[in-house]
């Protein structure tokens, strides 16, 4: 499939919503729904900010690029939104809001616009749930490449070295497979215990460590965490990582299509009991559906979401001391993990069913 064909389906996709809404048009203006409908176009300047340097207007009849002058050559070129057909649109870099209403309206004539942060921004989101055939060979792809880069980090770290030279490591394991890192997240030792988002510190490693990642490319974000210890692991250890990889296993093989996420999370909460950890999940969100957000929704016993075909997620079970993450796709023959490498050591549960078996990652023993 070309870009240009998946670019057609959210045509399609956007036509409709368009048509169902009565809408004139629908201006984007965040990165993930800029990278979403330019098949995978970025619109980013600052990597963090969740709005974009440029705006597309989706009419019935046209696409239309609307940026400064300092941006829109670059996006036209680089991005080849030139390329896929869009109309360029600009204003002085030094002009704002108002210049975009003005090129908006110019465009429109009239008609009646939304915004993918307004009113219907949460029934929009669910247009990128169901991926393309382009976004799935690019997701495993990145998947591949994800998952060696924080492998082959966790294999090359030593006792004594800092969370952020770790963390520069995650960096450039990344940077080097053009990934760019949405979330990098760092700890060892007792900081494993402590904190369930632990950003970088000077703390030096000494027989223990974790790793997480979120890496974008194509605007598309696969999360993982990998644990390495130095020694023998301990009793406890082995306890809370055999039962955090066997509730990972009843989230993914949950994750099928149809399949209701409030139910499939009770199913989590349940096995979480029935290893004497009922209380932990309670500690940290588990993960839920992703794609061009680290998170499109969170599981919850409230989400009232259901799996849809294609649809990517990234559950994250933690019991104090341990968590399992990896990104799976939702296809018709089952759940299909994308971040997992052939060389990382692996445990393998059984699905119900007769569904084939999950693998799932285990700690790294150095």
């Amino acid at each position: 499939m070309t870009r240009s064909d998946d670019l057609a389906i959210k045509r399609e996709r956007m036509k409709d919503f368009l048509n169902l809404h009565d809408l004139g048009g629908m201006l984007i203006t965040q990165q993930k729904s800029f990278s979403w409908y330019t098949s995978g176009g970025q619109s980013h300047v600052a990597l963090a900010s969740e709005g974009g340097v440029a705006q597309v207007l989706v009419t019935p009849a046209q696409d239309y690029l609307i940026a400064n002058n300092i941006e829109i050559d670059r996006l036209m070129d680089e991005e080849g939104l030139g390329e896929l057909g869009f109309q360029p649109l600009t204003y002085r870099w030094d002009g704002g809001p108002d210049d975009v209403a003005r090129l908006v309206a110019g465009a429109l004539d009239g008609k009646t616009h939304e915004t993918d942060t307004g009113a219907l921004a949460g029934e929009l989101n669910h247009l990128r749930y169901q991926l393309t055939p382009l976004e799935v060979e690019r997701y495993r792809a990145l998947g591949r490449d994800s998952g060696t880069a924080i492998s082959d980090v966790a294999r090359a770290i030593e006792p004594g070295m800092s969370e952020w030279q770790i963390a520069g490591m995650l960096f450039g394991a990344l940077a080097d497979r053009q990934i760019a890192p949405a979330v990098v997240l760092v700890a060892v030792d007792e900081r494993i215990s402590l904190y369930r988002h632990p950003i970088p510190t000077d703390k030096r490693l000494v027989s223990r460590a974790m790793l997480v990642i979120c890496g974008r490319r194509h605007g598309l974000i696969v999360s993982a965490t990998r644990l390495v210890n130095f020694g023998a692991l301990s009793d406890d250890l082995r306890r809370r990582h055999d039962a955090c990889m066997d509730i990972d296993a009843t989230f993914i093989t949950g994750t099928t299509i149809g399949a209701d996420v409030d139910e499939l999370f009770q199913q989590a909460v349940d096995a979480y009991d029935a290893h004497g950890f009922g209380e932990e999940w309670m500690l940290h969100h588990q993960g839920g559906g992703t794609g061009y957000e680290t998170r499109d929704f969170k599981g919850t016993l409230q989400c009232r979401e259901a799996v849809q075909p294609w649809q990517a997620f990234a559950w994250n079970p933690s019991i104090t001391g341990t968590k399992s993450e990896d990104t799976i796709i939702a296809t018709p023959d089952g759940p299909e993990i994308i971040s997992m490498t052939p060389d990382w050591p692996t445990v393998e549960f059984n699905a119900p069913g007769g569904a084939p078996s999950i693998l799932r990652g285990d700690i790294l023993v150095r």
